[in-house]
């Protein structure tokens, strides 16, 4: 079972100077921002120094607040805020033998990855390099032939085809076999990798990674989408293209920023606010056939939709198959073509649904009931399709707020795909049980790993043993931290829109999160095809709102009557021409105090 959540409490109001600062916009606003910009500064500082989030909000507290000009610039200079060089070792000098193969006409191999990060990376490298003059070999890797990362097969390829220099991005930084290939083969390895890197570094000539030496912290939430996007700035500053060239791609590191869950904070919010803004103004042929079998208006297209419309149908194809039909339909200018790719993405969408709740009933019988002190869940099922696992492991993490590696056989090996909680760092682990496995890595909160038969049982063992040396009770409960405390009557459509001045949202700037005392229920309703989601309604001192709680039973519910706290992200529902603020509920509890 999912253990009862800890209620933290809001932080406390942020200095009055700083709200009389901005008379103009609500106070609710400015003190959220006020807190998200220091967080994002916060956990930007921390990033090299792998602090768990509860140190991050510690240290939060004592980090010191934006003057107004910085809030400012947070606020209203997202989109024309300049942006300094990347500073990260090795840019420049990549970027130089980059421009000798310009000068030599040489051919150049871009190897990237199969998910929608790697993609879209592989996509903007392309497209620039094809623009400036270089002859480009795209390469991605097929999910079951051959697994993550650049392979010994693809670079041989490429070698046959007269390619000297290859640039590895989304991978890379722990190809240690596959670099010593390519230097037999007279390949220089351009590595362009966000991954966090092994004990050793691979020997390649220009190794590009802001987790190898942390020397840029502005450049460490990056996606390899964004670092793509940074190493061509380098190009232009070099004197290769233009920066509106460049500027073109932001779609593209918007949509691989968001799809690979990094931090939203400091130069990842600048970039998926540019790139959101590039999409809805002058979208291509492929994002808008996306949309529209997606059922999305991209003019109106936000972080939401990439994340749960754009980027599920970019990545379907690579989890199943070859993802060349979803880098196509990036770089396509033909309507006619990417109208049938997006067909394509759609039914391999439709197929990759199916298959993950096929995985995931068969992880959940096979889990069965959790108890309370079981710190990590490990399912084996040998009949899921590869390309789900993660899916899996993904549903059962949230679910149950527990570490989760979700494993299944392709050929003689068993492949698992985890995610993982504040506590259990997922790369960590993997490293830790290096000499069982066959190949692995990943992040904090996610990673991949492959172990012989033979080593499979005693690989489950260790991961136990690691869970319950590094987790204890406390971190299985999940922690709600609410951004600000709130009264009914503060839900009105103009405040709740100029939430959206705090965005984009997405990991490290979470959407923002309200909380709400001693309000009375006054009805629960059932909506949706099953009744499977609630319509409640909220009262207060006279005022009432709506509330939507998705995906719950009305029977885990308090009654109709009772006071409680609800926790809720605000909303505007249009309905006849009528405009109002409700909410949409994360959470609710009987109320222990009064109202806010």
């Amino acid at each position: 079972m999912m253990l009862d959540p800890i209620w933290e409490q809001p932080p406390k109001r942020v200095p009055e100077a700083l709200l009389a600062a901005f008379p103009e916009v609500p106070s609710l606003v400015v003190h959220v921002a006020a807190y998200r910009w220091r967080r994002g500064r916060t956990i930007l500082d921390n990033l090299a120094e792998h602090n768990t989030r509860t140190e991050i909000r510690q240290r939060e507290q004592r980090y010191p607040w934006p003057t107004p000009e910085q809030l400012d610039r947070f606020l209203f200079r997202t989109l024309d805020y300049p942006l300094p060089l990347s500073k990260t070792p090795h840019m420049r000098e990549a970027a130089w033998r980059l421009k000798l193969a310009v000068e030599r006409q040489e051919p150049v191999g871009v190897h990237g990855d199969y998910d929608a990060d790697g993609i879209t990376a592989t996509a903007i490298l392309t497209s620039f390099l094809t623009q400036i003059g270089v002859s480009v070999t795209p390469t991605l890797p097929h999910r079951l032939r051959d697994g993550y990362g650049i392979t010994v097969r693809a670079l041989e390829d490429l070698h046959r085809e007269g390619i000297r220099l290859v640039i590895a991005v989304d991978c890379g930084i722990t190809a240690h076999n596959e670099a010593k290939r390519a230097a037999e083969l007279g390949i220089e390895l351009i590595v362009l990798d966000h991954h966090e890197p092994g004990n050793e570094l691979p020997l390649a000539p220009f190794i590009i990674d802001p987790k190898v030496t942390r020397h840029d912290p502005s450049d460490l939430p990056l996606s390899a989408a964004g670092l793509a996007y940074r190493f061509c700035c380098v190009l232009v500053d070099e004197g290769m293209g233009s920066q509106v060239i460049a500027d073109e791609l932001l779609d593209l590191v918007a949509i691989g920023t968001v799809a690979d869950v990094v931090p939203i904070i400091g130069l990842n919010r600048v970039l998926v606010a540019r790139g959101l803004a590039r999409l809805r103004r002058s979208p291509r042929p492929g994002i808008t056939a996306l949309c529209a079998v997606a059922e999305r208006d991209v003019q109106f297209l936000t972080e939401r939709d990439i994340g749960y419309a754009i980027a599920p149908r970019l990545n379907a194809p690579g989890r199943l198959n070859a993802p060349e039909p979803a880098f196509e339909i990036l770089l396509t200018r033909d309507l006619e073509r990417a109208g049938a790719l997006a067909e394509e993405l759609q039914a391999r969408n439709s197929e990759r649904q199916e298959l993950t709740e096929v995985a995931l009933r068969h992880a959940q019988a096979q889990i069965g009931p959790v108890a309370d002190e079981e710190r990590i869940l490990l399912a084996v099922i040998e009949q899921a399709d590869p390309g789900v696992i993660g899916l899996v492991a993904g549903k059962l993490k949230e679910r149950y707020h527990r570490p989760t590696i979700v494993f299944t056989k392709v050929d003689h090996v068993f492949v698992g795909s985890g995610r993982s909680i504040e506590g259990f760092n997922m790369a960590r682990a993997i490293r830790a049980v290096r000499a069982l496995l066959v190949k692995g890595g990943g992040h904090a909160l996610a990673g991949g790993l492959t172990v012989n038969a033979s080593q499979l049982s005693e690989l489950l063992t260790r991961l136990q043993q690691l869970s319950a040396e590094w987790l204890t009770i406390a971190d299985l409960r999940e922690r709600l931290l609410s951004d600000a405390s709130v009264r009914l009557t503060t839900l009105i459509p103009d405040v709740v829109r100029s939430l959206d001045l705090i965005g984009p949202f997405g990991a490290g700037n979470e959407e923002v999160l309200l909380l709400t005392q001693g309000l009375t229920i006054t009805r629960i309703r059932q909506i949706g095809q099953q009744g499977e989601h609630l319509e409640l309604r909220f009262r207060h001192n006279g005022t009432e709102r709506r509330g939507i709680f998705w995906s719950r039973d009305p029977s885990t519910l308090p009654a109709p009557g009772s006071r409680v706290d609800v926790l809720f992200k605000a909303q505007v529902n249009e309905y006849q021409g009528t405009q109002t603020g409700e909410m949409n509920v994360s959470a609710i509890r009987l109320s222990a105090s009064g109202p806010a």
